[in-house]
């Protein structure tokens, strides 16, 4: 049966982070990679895009949280109050659609670091299973799980 385990995106991150920082710190498998051609700079250019990624995951997560927040604070007489105001109201929903155009601005931003940063993990794993081929305990350090 196929694995129908879905990762979340700071699982996805968390990953990544683990398998960079490995290739870093094991030198065998440092030196496999870079003779396929992920070598310091590669790597680094790597660690850049998980920083991209993370940082749109964040700012995501923080708008995400202060929505969260707002919509808490919002009592029965404070909607009764605002409902009599009707220019209060027609400004509150300016803000508002300006800040949905805003929240799926940083989704879209955040979705096209997360394909950016798994194009790149693709081309790793995959050099990574051809350098570290025999060797899986070395490709389970990059954060891999093989079938035994």
């Amino acid at each position: 049966m196929a694995n129908t385990i879905r990762k979340t995106e700071a699982g996805i991150l968390e990953q990544n982070r683990v398998a960079l920082s490995n290739v870093k710190k094991q030198p065998l498998i440092a030196s496999e990679m870079a003779e396929l051609g992920y070598g310091a700079e590669k790597i680094a250019e790597g660690e850049q895009i998980l920083s991209e990624t993370r940082a749109a995951y964040d700012f995501k997560k923080q708008e995400e949280i202060e929505t969260i927040e707002a919509s808490v604070k919002i009592t029965t007489e404070d909607i009764a109050t605002e409902l009599a105001q009707i220019q209060t109201l027609e400004t509150a929903r300016t803000t508002y659609l300006r800040e949905v155009g805003e929240s799926q601005d940083a989704t879209k931003q955040k979705d096209a670091a997360f394909a950016k940063m798994d194009d790149w993990m693709q081309d790793f794993y995959a050099i990574a299973d051809i350098a570290l081929e025999g060797q899986p305990q070395l490709i389970e350090a990059l954060a891999r799980k093989r079938k035994s």
